[in-house]
């Protein structure tokens, strides 16, 4: 199965953070699956720790490098994303 995984979801598994519900823990150690974080997680996470770093223990570098040493890929955001956005109602 092929899971894409949110920001909290991915930080909380790169830091084995109790946190992290039970059942995305299977999923995710589930080597049946691959597991995908966003790009957009990555940008999320750096643009809040810009503005509160004293208040998050990971920036966006953090979570790339423990997303790839975790074996997730990364799902990237393309222009044709971008573009789609002007179909939206």
């Amino acid at each position: 199965m092929k899971v894409l995984i949110d920001t909290h979801i991915a930080i909380w598994a790169v830091l084995n953070d109790p946190k992290l519900p039970k059942q995305a823990k299977d999923i995710i150690l589930d080597k049946a699956n691959d597991i995908f974080y966003s790009t957009a997680s990555v940008w999320e996470i750096t643009i809040k720790y810009m503005l509160h770093p004293d208040k998050l223990r990971m920036n966006g570098n953090l979570l790339e490098k423990g997303c790839e040493e975790n074996g997730y890929l990364v799902l990237p955001i393309l222009n044709k994303h971008v573009s789609a956005l002007e179909t939206l109602t």
